[in-house]
């Protein structure tokens, strides 16, 4: 599967011109603005200010890193959504599906961010040594310099997007039951700040 991503991106179209830096900021400042109303219900408000301001470091301290990425074609026009619901396995083959193709700010990214969806949910899962794997083989084919510098800062950042969109159920009137939503959200958003407490 690694391996397979890693051809695919590699043959995806190369954004130079695509402001990343920006991209990613809007993301998580529109994460953290949307969750406020969830601290105390799904996320701790401790938890909160850790993981904001990790990210927000990450940030301050390697924006130029953001941009040389971008002048070395890792920010590509990739899937958006490489989630595990979204892998099927028939013997020797593998497909990965359901692309975001209606939302480039989604699917417009750097490459570890569109690959490590994937490893995220393996951790939730609890395969965290396939995650390892996956990862490791991933590092390896792409011959990424910088992976183990944004590995975990792309991971929080998809374990919290998937903490937000489970949060948002409690307000679906339509779920009677909110209790397995309030769980979920809470385990993804520890995850999220797992991964940031990695952040370098």
């Amino acid at each position: 599967m690694a391996k397979k991503i890693a051809y695919f991106h590699s043959q995806s179209k190369k954004m130079y011109d695509f402001d990343v830096y920006n991209q990613m900021k809007f993301n998580t400042d529109e994460n953290f603005e949307q969750t406020k109303e969830f601290i105390g219900k799904t996320i701790e408000q401790e938890d909160y200010e850790f993981i904001k301001d990790k990210v927000n470091s990450f940030y301050e301290k390697h924006k130029d890193l953001f941009y040389k990425r971008q002048k070395e074609g890792y920010v590509i026009d990739g899937h958006g959504d490489i989630r595990l619901e979204h892998v099927v396995i028939d013997k020797d083959n593998i497909c990965i599906m359901d692309a975001i193709e209606f939302n480039d700010r989604f699917r417009i990214q750097d490459q570890i961010n569109d690959m490590c969806f994937l490893s995220m949910e393996l951790d939730l899962k609890g395969y965290r040594d396939f995650a390892k794997i996956y990862e490791d083989t991933y590092k390896s084919a792409t011959k990424d310099e910088d992976f183990d510098m944004f590995l975990n800062f792309y991971k929080s950042y998809r374990a919290y997007v998937r903490g937000k969109v489970t949060s948002f159920l409690l307000k679906d009137p339509h779920i009677e039951n909110k209790d397995s939503a309030i769980q979920n959200a809470k385990k993804l958003f520890k995850l999220s700040k797992e991964y940031a407490d990695l952040i370098l």
